[in-house]
């Protein structure tokens, strides 16, 4: 009996260690970074891309480049890292050096984004990628070094893509490799600033407040989200996917009917911020809803957290979750039961039919009547008697 015991502990394990395995696979490899440079320092002769920060890992350099195109019907051109016109870092910029005074990287081309909507996860080593950009709009990618050896500290960003003159465009040299001790390594604040007066020194930037593009992680814990609330099997799975209509505006309860979304009136928020704009007015509308519930008291509703297309995708979902909260705290607040509000935010992956290339009117928190029986639960929330905090 022992035995057996023993073989299906053995069993077990070996299923667990190949389901963990395979999910390693699936899953987009990203590096924690043991420390950032938010300061990059280098020298190069275009003033239409910037290097805007630089990780250091434990066996990678990741070097985050950041375009913005100056001409309509730009081209890009990315390549895999076999591939002769790749990026590579050098510690030479004589072609003809030596190789026993020289190292040399080639890239590893990841996360190609234009306007941060993902273009290319992993460009894959004999692969090449165009990315076609309108004038204004920013193209950010990561490309991935082997660690150089510590005694290099300063390397040359040679190869990549041809501008219509045939030089390299996006090459630079006397990159300065930091120490985890620098003292001048800089802050994220620091590197706002500095992509701010980049944008600053273009002729036009349609998408400005792209200042931290979307990184890997954050797309796999975009993605994961996604993935988990497609697979719940409850009446409030409808509730999680796009609408194709345009939800009406809340004036009165009668406005408000079973499993249709409607967009809460005078409910405003500060530019990146969860406050109200204008709390009095956005007070009255939460009284309709409060009014509402309190003539159902068996009747629980979904309140959906929007942003506008722009930015970044994983700062967006955060902050349609803080805005659909506050309304849901204000509900709470006037008597009703927090267990009959279910909130469900979706970022700027929604955007209005009509405002589909963005718009203000994105930005915006939607009510919807739950009429389809109970509800099991949601990503977000146990709505049987517990809300989970």
């Amino acid at each position: 009996m022992r035995n057996h015991n023993r073989l299906a502990i053995v069993f077990c394990f070996i299923g667990f260690f190949l389901i963990s395995l395979s999910q390693a696979k699936a899953a987009p490899q990203t590096s924690e970074a043991d420390y950032t440079d938010y300061l990059p320092k280098y020298r190069t002769l275009s003033n239409d891309f910037l290097i805007s920060k630089i990780d250091y890992t434990e066996k990678e350099l990741i070097v985050y480049i950041r375009y913005v195109a100056n001409i309509n019907n730009d081209v890009v051109n990315f390549y895999g890292a076999n591939k002769e016109k790749a990026w590579k870092l050098t510690s030479s910029t004589r072609p003809q050096s030596s190789s026993a005074y020289t190292v040399t990287r080639s890239a590893s081309v990841k996360n190609i984004r234009l306007n941060d909507e993902a273009k290319v996860v992993e460009l894959d080593g004999n692969a090449s990628e165009k990315v076609s950009a309108q004038k204004g709009d920013v193209i950010t990618c990561e490309v991935h070094f082997e660690m150089m050896p510590s005694s290099i500290r300063t390397v040359h960003l040679v190869g990549g893509d041809l501008g219509k003159d045939g030089v390299q465009r996006f090459n630079c040299n006397d990159i300065l490799l930091k120490t985890k001790n620098s003292k001048v390594l800089g802050t994220d604040g620091q590197m706002g600033a500095v992509i701010k007066r980049f944008y600053s020194q273009q002729e036009v930037v349609n998408y400005p407040d792209i200042n931290n593009a979307t990184t890997l992680a954050e797309q796999a814990s975009f993605d994961k989200k996604d993935k988990v609330e497609k697979v719940i099997e409850n009446p409030l799975a409808k509730s999680l996917e796009p609408i194709d209509y345009m939800p009406k505006t809340l004036t009165s309860i009668q406005d408000m009917t079973c499993n249709e979304r409607i967009i809460l009136s005078n409910i405003y928020f500060h530019d990146n911020k969860s406050e109200f704009v204008g709390r009095i007015k956005a007070m009255k509308t939460i009284t309709v809803i409060v009014d509402y519930l309190t003539f159902h008291p068996k009747a629980k509703i979904v309140l959906h957290g929007h942003t506008d297309v722009f930015g970044n995708a994983f700062n967006n979902l955060e902050l349609s979750q803080k805005r659909v909260f506050t309304v849901k705290r204000a509900i709470v607040g006037k008597g009703i039961n927090a267990n009959r509000i279910i909130t469900i935010h979706h970022g700027g992956a929604q955007p209005l039919i009509q405002y589909k290339n963005g718009g203000e009117r994105n930005r915006r928190v939607e009510a919807e009547v739950l009429c389809s029986g109970h509800v099991k639960n949601t990503t977000l929330e146990a709505v049987n008697g517990t809300v989970v905090k």
